[in-house]
């Protein structure tokens, strides 16, 4: 009977970590893991169009 209310207890409260760690994930990890990945494109997306808006005038 101890061994189930054990179980069950770490059974929830596993269930209720990907909750909490939702918000953190949401608010601070994927905002910064966007700047890295986009700031690499943003990059070459400007080193291609510069020379392409300096020629034109």
């Amino acid at each position: 009977m101890l061994r189930t209310k054990r179980r069950q207890r770490a059974e929830e409260q596993a269930a209720k970590i990907a909750l909490k760690l939702l918000f953190p994930l949401i608010f601070f990890i994927f905002p910064s893991l966007l700047v890295v990945l986009m700031g690499s494109a943003f990059i070459q997306i400007y080193r291609v169009l510069l020379p392409t808006m300096g020629s034109g005038q």
